[in-house]
Order: C-alpha cells, then structure tokens, then sequence
C-alpha cells in the first residue's frame, strides 16, 4: 500500500540473525524512546534542541518494529520521560550481577560508556563485538571515562557544548 518499510527491514535484518544464533535460555529485551522528551530537557533545555522533527514515516515505522518484536515474544519497553539508552544502562548493570557477559545490541557510539567486564556492544549491522580494548582504540580513554570525553568534546548530534580547541586527542590526553 505504499507504507514505508526501509527502517523495519534493516531493523529486522539485524536483530533476526542475533536471535537465530541465540542459546535456548538466553533472553532479548528491545528498549526505545518513549518520546523525545526527557529529564534532561529540564536539566539543559537546549539538549537535542538543533534537531529536526523525526519523519512521520519513520515514526510509524518504530511502531511497526514494536509490533514485530511483541510478535515474535520480544519485550519493549518504553518508558516516558526516561531516554532508551538510560534504561539499557541500569537494566546492563543488573543483568552484570545476574550474568557473566551481557551484549548490548546497538551501534550508538554513546553507549560504549557502558562496556565493561561483563557488557559489550554488538554492532549488528557490522557484524562486529565492542570491547574495552575498541572502545580504547575509538576514544583513547577507558569506557569509565567515555562521558568525560564526550564532555570534553561536546556532541553535536545532542545539542551538547564542548570546550572550544579541544577535539579527541586532546581530551583523551587531559584524562589520561
């Protein structure tokens, strides 16, 4: 009927061969944005403030892979005024004291903040795991100080400053 696809399917071209090659007592929990409002709006009210209103076709589209998660037995979960990546971020240090690894799924370079001894990152679309040693080689700094860098830096894509002249290498020296 002309509905727009494109995200659903790259969507699921990821996420279904991880399940394919999953163990029988391994378990998935796929975590969005509730909305793009949350706590830090009222902390820095310019945060994610340069950008564009999300396409109304992609935003159907997230609703689509909803459905699709919840259709193939998948938990969502969204929840208000809280960002996606804060959720994974407590729920990777509960699961860190439940078991030995835990993959996080997800090529969001923010979230490398969050690897550890028992949390990777698994790039789906590359097909690649991130450890401590790549998030070294990618911000020159420990996973633990991953935010201070990006601090440091600032992050143009979430309206968020840095310090002028300092840039990655710069920052990963002060830290270091």
């Amino acid at each position: 009927d002309g509905t727009p696809t494109g995200a659903v399917y790259g969507f699921m071209n990821m996420i279904l061969p991880v399940l394919a090659s999953a163990k029988p007592n391994d378990s998935f929990i796929c975590v969005f944005d509730a909305s793009r409002i949350s706590f830090r709006q009222s902390i820095y009210p310019e945060y994610k403030a340069n950008r564009d209103e999300t396409p109304a076709d992609l935003i159907k589209q997230s609703y689509m892979v909803r459905d699709c998660m919840a259709a193939i037995g998948m938990p969502v979960l969204c929840i208000p005024g809280v960002e996606a990546d804060d959720v994974i971020a407590t729920l990777s240090r509960q699961f860190c004291d439940m078991h030995d690894k835990t993959p996080i799924i997800t090529s969001d370079k923010d979230l490398m903040q969050l690897v550890s001894h028992c949390v990777f990152l698994y790039d789906g679309m590359k097909e690649h795991e991130i450890h401590e040693p790549e998030v070294f080689e990618k911000f020159g700094v420990e996973p633990s100080q991953v935010i201070d860098a990006q601090s440091l830096i600032g992050d143009t894509a979430d309206n968020v400053p840095g310090i002028t002249g300092i840039g990655p290498k710069k920052a990963a020296e002060l830290l270091s």
